[in-house]
């Protein structure tokens, strides 16, 4: 049961860091 979305969160945290990265 743990098939979670982790496609859309590595995209998620893939934007934070992207924004992090690019003060």
């Amino acid at each position: 049961m743990y098939e979670y979305n982790f496609n859309d969160i590595r995209k998620t945290i893939e934007e934070i860091l992207d924004k992090s990265l690019t003060k």
